[in-house]
């Protein structure tokens, strides 16, 4: 017998209802990837830290930028892969991000830091970041992660604003099986970038060239100068940012039937637009199967009606490959250690994501329960100084300080950052006296005969100069230092072992290093 509906007289058969596909939130999981042994690019801040965990902007670290975005973009299910020194990034995503209350955000998300792992039929460790996707796509098979349809891949080490939301709008109106997002490049950069060729008309990509380097390559990229405009603020070039939406049975494919496709820039894209023939041809085949129960209930319409009016029952295959520009200020930190430095000037300008006065889109980090800094007698200009430090008739200009910093009196810090200390240090006298054990098996700056060494205090001593330099944690630099590249020194790593060196022009202090009185870079 057929159900019959109230207030009817007739006998109506049920209806299945239809239900709207998905909300982006619900069927996108986010992919974070934190690098690996051979991204080298940040070391020696990578040497004792993942990737994501390295601090940035005062009190910030790198895997704020891609949590900040997914997280205002309603992205709640979110995997960060690492494969070396996780335990500090584990930490920090338990302290910052953590579900202590167990209540998942969003009431179905989740945030997991997965380490790779060698097991029988995969004992290997992952050669790029297409190839940490593969070892782990196991999880995107997950029973929970069920009703997923899209993949957002995002790197660890850039600074930028999105609204991922839209982007994920965006992805499923185009009907894309990938969407790439974009930024102006100009001429002196794209050495550095994956560059795209795009149809002005419809923003697919048309071709893909990973870091192009002869003029041959650059000028087969260069958009005209109509095109510049529209399309890139009238820069010569759009280049990758390395964010990438992926359908998720595309993206798996993908990564099955090329397994030599280590790195999703030089390797995957490439293959991209031939893959979606396949993906193109499956989805013409289904509009004219929906043309064709069109017809067969009398009804006249065009392919696009057809298509439309069964969206609520018949999941539409996506083949586009479209690209998507972001807006604003965008910097690849990862790139090298003075795009690090530099990222981390711009702060003072309020160009990059930490700029203060966006109250409504701030970034989300670890909550900081530190009081205010101490400053006393201090000469201060254009810098940014995080809570809990002590600063005593120092002279500080243009200078990132991060937490818990202790700088001593006439200490001259110019141009540089300052990352600041994990914790507080019990006994702050100058000349506390502590077993050479302390140092943990590493050297110092200045060498010092004997069982048992005066150790400077946490922090910077008095009288010391720092300038274009970078600091790491927990840091003792004594009184008198000099912390400069005046010898204009492009790269010296002979003393990285007691705790100095120069990269790329940077005088760097390495994490837990101890300069006694006196030390010259």
């Amino acid at each position: 017998m057929s159900p019959i509906r109230r207030g009817t007289t007739e006998p109506q058969l049920y209806k299945e209802p239809k239900f709207p596909p998905p909300s982006p939130r619900a069927s996108t999981v986010a992919l974070i990837l934190g690098g690996g042994e051979s991204d080298r690019r940040l070391f020696p801040l990578t040497q004792k830290r993942a990737l994501p965990a390295v601090p940035v902007g005062g009190s910030y670290r790198l895997i704020d930028i891609p949590m900040t975005n997914c997280l205002h973009g309603t992205i709640n299910k979110i995997y960060v892969l690492t494969q070396y020194n996780s335990q500090s990034l584990n930490r920090y995503i338990t302290r910052a991000y953590g579900l202590g209350d167990g209540v998942p955000i969003g009431g179905d998300g989740f945030i997991e830091v997965l380490a790779t792992t060698q097991y029988p039929g995969g004992a290997r460790w992952s050669e790029g970041n297409a190839d940490a996707v593969r070892l782990m796509s196991w999880v995107l098979e997950n029973p929970k992660l069920r009703n997923i349809e899209n993949v957002l891949i995002l790197p660890a080490d850039q600074l930028y604003r999105a609204d991922f939301e839209n982007l994920l709008i965006y992805h499923r109106e185009q009907r894309a099986a990938v969407t790439i997002v974009t930024h102006p490049a100009q001429e002196h950069q794209v050495a550095d970038l994956g560059v795209l060729q795009v149809d002005p008309a419809t923003c697919e990509m048309v071709d893909y060239c990973e870091k192009p380097r002869n003029a041959r390559e650059r000028e087969a990229l260069r958009l005209s100068p109509e095109h510049s405009k529209a399309l890139a603020d009238g820069a010569p070039f759009l280049a990758s940012c390395g964010i990438y939406v992926f359908n998720k049975q595309f993206l798996l494919k993908l990564l099955r039937e090329h397994p030599r496709a280590h790195n999703f820039g030089a390797d995957v894209l490439p293959l991209v637009p031939e893959a979606a023939k396949e993906y193109r041809r499956a989805a013409e085949e289904q509009e004219a199967a929906l043309r064709e129960a069109a017809a067969a209930r009398g009804k006249e319409r065009d392919s696009t009606a057809a298509a439309a009016a069964e969206e609520k029952a018949v999941r539409l295959i996506p083949y586009r490959v479209m690209t998507w520009r972001l807006h604003g200020y965008w910097a690849d930190v990862g790139a090298s250690l003075r795009t690090f430095m530099a990222a981390n000037l711009d702060c003072l300008r309020g160009a990059t994501p930490f700029d203060q006065f966006e109250h409504h889109d701030l970034v989300l980090t670890g909550a900081l329960a530190l009081p205010p800094t101490d400053m006393r007698g201090c000469h201060i200009s254009r810098s940014s100084i995080s809570p809990g430090g002590r600063i005593s008739g120092a002279t500080i200009s243009g200078s990132v300080i991060g937490p818990r910093a202790i700088i001593g009196p006439g200490v001259e810090i110019r141009d540089s950052v300052i990352m600041g200390a994990d914790y507080f240090e019990e006994d702050l006298r100058a000349d506390a006296t502590v077993a050479s054990k302390f140092s943990n098996g590493s050297s110092t700056g200045s060498e010092n005969e004997g069982g048992e060494l005066p150790i400077p205090p946490m922090g910077i001593g008095a009288g010391s100069l720092v300038h274009g330099a970078l600091i790491d944690k927990n840091a003792r630099i004594g009184r008198n230092c000099v912390i400069a590249n005046r010898a204009g020194v492009w790269e010296a790593m002979d003393r990285v072992g007691v705790g100095l060196c120069v990269r790329e022009g940077v005088p760097i202090v390495t994490k837990s290093a101890v300069l006694y009185d006196g030390t010259e870079l």
